[in-house]
């Protein structure tokens, strides 16, 4: 059963995924004034960083995938630590764990490369944005509750994002961010570089007053680098995502696994919910990362490995016996298999933006937890992101690494879906099964969205259909009954040529196709 569709259709121009109704609008805006989905993404991206203030940052990280006719990119938007850390006195948090941005860097590698419209017209709506206000939606209200008294403990947090009262805006209310919009309007002039030239001693000066350790120059030189294209065929299809910076090879192998579902009754096998959960739990064994801290798997196979038939191979007949096998077993390998995190649930966001010419892009943010490291820049209100790795590994000038997997899905070289998750280990699996669902069953993107589906969270696999859940506890998978199950937000070409645009109905985002006025 479909919760609901949030989706528009009818029109050549393009369209707009993403986790906040006023940033979908703006991606919109910006195709119908002419832009192409590169500038889409950009301006949704920005405006990301004031509408959806729990899971995107103007001091964040991102990953990209941009198909641009026969060309395809991977933009490596990762935070890196400094390069002089203090010494670790157990696990770092706040200004201690935040990292130098590389959204900002991203989203001008991004528009330098495929971008038509003026920078300055890409940010200005963001500006706007925050100097008027955005609704803020119920799911965020949650969010920001959950986050308002870690923010209340730092000047510029509190300043910023909570009320005089130290509450955390209602759902339905109107929050400005006017500090924020100048910054904004300082970016719009002078790009990523205004971050610095404009925010940073005051950036600075907070981050080391919090006992972090950014300097004025490392700041400066922040910058995206390109990431690795992993390129992978499912059925028909072609799958473009980021490798080694990412989780791109989770979810290639993931999709590996579910093609070679036997035949039997069609391609509808390969989404039979017990496989699935093994195929998306072996894909997440064999990955080189220890879940929740990223660090190397001691004796893991390399990235390059991965993708061989020797291995999907391998772990093909690894799902056929474990589907075989009596439920005590499968008990014993989920229990046994890997580690799993014990903190709190992390989450992201991506985008999606598709136009008339067939460029895609595909954009995953973060900042860590909900609210990132829930310090702020007490000028103007930039929320410190939060670093993983520092907290627990901290390791002078590493690039962060992360469980996004933003994708663009080919058919005859041409965008059929622009997709991509929220929710850390969570990401790979959603995402897999809304391919797959479109792919296999045919499903619109708006249904394969929508669904209820199982997937994996610390180490349990969280199940929402009571009936269904206890199908899979019965064949011996640890499972639990809330929690959400990866966040997708995605814009698809459908065989006619129509785009759809569906945002993921547990959080509060919007699918909108662009529209052309109608001729005079």
């Amino acid at each position: 059963m479909v919760d609901r569709a949030d989706v528009s259709t009818t029109s050549d121009i393009g369209a707009v995924a993403s986790s906040a109704a006023a940033a979908t609008e703006i991606g919109c805006a910006v195709l119908e004034a002419g832009g192409n989905a590169a500038d889409a993404a950009v301006a949704t991206a920005v405006a990301l960083t004031v509408a959806d203030p729990a899971n995107a940052s103007l001091l964040g990280r991102c990953h990209a995938v941009v198909v641009d006719g026969d060309s395809a990119q991977a933009i490596d938007g990762a935070t890196r630590a400094p390069d002089v850390l203090g010494p670790a006195r157990g696990r770092c948090e706040g200004h201690a764990a935040a990292p130098l941005p590389g959204l900002l860097p991203a989203l001008e590698r991004l528009h330098r490369g495929h971008g038509r419209m003026p920078w300055a017209d890409l940010i200005a709506p963001s500006a706007a944005l925050a100097r008027a206000g955005f609704v803020v939606g119920p799911n965020l209200a949650l969010a920001w509750a959950g986050a308002a008294a870690d923010l209340a403990r730092d000047a510029g947090a509190r300043r910023h994002w909570l009320a005089a009262d130290g509450s955390a805006p209602a759902a339905g209310s109107r929050h400005r961010l006017p500090a924020l919009a100048d910054l904004l309007d300082a970016i719009a002039r002078g790009g990523a570089a205004a971050l610095h030239a404009d925010a940073g001693p005051a950036l600075v000066a907070d981050n080391r007053a919090g006992g972090g350790f950014w300097t004025e120059a490392e700041l400066a030189g922040c910058q995206a680098l390109d990431g690795e294209v992993v390129r992978i065929g499912y059925r028909d299809h072609e799958l473009v995502t980021v490798g080694r910076q990412a989780w791109g090879h989770t979810l290639a192998l993931m999709l590996a696994l579910l093609e070679r579902a036997p035949a039997g009754d069609g391609r509808g096998q390969s989404l039979d919910p017990m496989r699935v959960a093994i195929a998306m739990h072996e894909a997440l064994a064999a990955q080189p990362q220890e879940i929740g801290t990223l660090s190397p798997r001691p004796a893991a196979l390399d990235h390059d490995a991965l993708l061989t038939p020797a291995t999907v191979g391998a772990l093909e007949a690894r799902v056929a016996r474990l589907l075989a096998s009596a439920p005590r077993e499968v008990t014993q390998r989920v229990a046994t298999a890997m580690r799993w995190p014990t903190g709190p649930v992390r989450d992201t966001t991506n985008l999606a933006a598709v136009d008339g010419d067939a460029m895609a892009v595909a954009l995953t943010q973060s900042m860590g937890p909900h609210f990132g490291a829930r310090v702020a820049s007490r000028e103007h209100g930039g929320l410190f992101a939060h670093s993983y790795r520092m907290a627990n590994e901290p390791a002078p000038g590493a690039r962060d690494r992360t469980e996004m997997t933003p994708a663009v899905l080919l058919r005859g070289g041409l965008p059929r879906l622009a997709v991509g998750g929220a929710g850390s280990e969570r990401i790979p699996g959603a995402t897999a099964q809304v391919i797959a669902r479109l792919v296999d069953l045919g499903e619109g993107i708006v249904s394969a969205v929508s669904r209820s589906r199982p997937n994996w969270s610390h180490g349990a696999l969280v199940v929402q259909d009571a009936s269904l859940r206890e199908r899979l506890a019965a064949r011996g998978l640890p499972v639990a009954p809330s929690g959400h199950t990866g966040i997708v937000h995605a814009v698809s070409r459908r065989d006619d040529g129509v785009l759809e645009a569906a945002a993921d109905p547990a959080w509060d985002g919007r699918g909108q196709v662009a529209r052309r006025e109608p001729a005079a």
